[in-house]
């Protein structure tokens, strides 16, 4: 209904990409402290029951059994087509609910193994309602830019995109459409956005592009291009910048190519 396979598939990627550049990222010192902390500290009765290396285990599953399940699945809502018109907060909502079923198996069966006093005893809906309200939590810190929340650069007005035929497009199925919004690189093929449907092809990024010389566009990410007619703001996901686009998504920008992307809105602005 609201996550579809392509898009869960997406977010499984993405998780791929999360974890192979995530030791240089601040989240991970964060992580790393928080799970100092919970074995140092002990809490729900693991300081009483288990030793210092037993609870460095107990936690250690935990976060990443449960944090997998919440990254794959907030990640999968954030990034659904079919929830853009939602708000940040309903979508988090949804992705952390259905992260908590998995979840919560993960924390009853962990529990068992350690054979925890209780264990038998757990009340799962309970437990899904707390792990869903924690991931929420995590969402929103993932997610949302506290520190900088007014400083999206919107185009005042996105005209409409011209009616231009590429190489590329003889490559679209009929129901795909032709009126493309993105290009994103999944291993060995190139998922292709447009405003009526998704379509997976097998090719290079870079052979895609040089089919679609004549349709403007910027590859803002080394996975990631996008048709200029449909960007409609640049701003922040996380501290990190995104390019919002006209069907709701955002996609991630690097550094040496957030400059072009805020050329282009001026450009649009000033042209208004």
């Amino acid at each position: 209904m609201m996550l579809s396979f392509a898009n869960f598939n997406q977010s499984i990627l993405t998780m791929r990409k999360y974890y192979a550049d995530g030791m240089t990222d601040k989240r991970v010192i964060v992580g790393f402290a928080f799970l100092i902390v919970l074995v140092i500290v002990g809490p729900f009765g693991t300081y009483e029951q288990l030793t210092l290396s037993e609870r460095f285990v107990y936690w250690t599953v935990l976060m990443m059994g449960i944090g997998l399940f919440m990254a794959i699945f907030i990640s999968a809502a954030v990034e659904s087509p079919s929830l853009s018109k939602m708000s940040i907060y309903f979508k988090l909502a949804i992705g952390s609910g259905l992260a908590a079923i998995p979840g919560t198996a993960v924390l009853i069966f962990v529990k068992r193994v350690f054979e925890m006093d209780g264990a038998d005893s757990l009340n799962p809906a309970l437990l899904a309602v707390q792990i869903a309200a924690v991931g929420w939590l995590y969402g929103l810190v993932e997610h949302l830019d506290w520190r900088k929340p007014h400083t999206d650069t919107v185009a005042p007005s996105r005209p409409m995109p011209e009616a231009i035929t590429t190489r590329f497009h003889a490559r679209l199925d009929h129901d795909t459409g032709h009126n493309i919004i993105s290009l994103s690189m999944q291993d060995h093929y190139v998922e292709v956005t447009t405003d009526t449907g998704r379509q997976m092809i097998l090719m290079r990024m870079s052979d895609a592009l040089a089919e679609l010389d004549a349709l403007p566009g910027l590859r803002i990410h080394r996975s990631h291009w996008i048709a200029t007619a449909h960007l409609d703001a640049l701003h922040r996901e996380g501290g990190k910048p995104h390019a919002r686009l006209s069907d709701g998504r955002s996609l991630p920008i690097s550094k040496p190519n957030v400059t072009a992307v805020s050329d282009i809105l001026d450009q649009r602005e000033n042209n208004s």
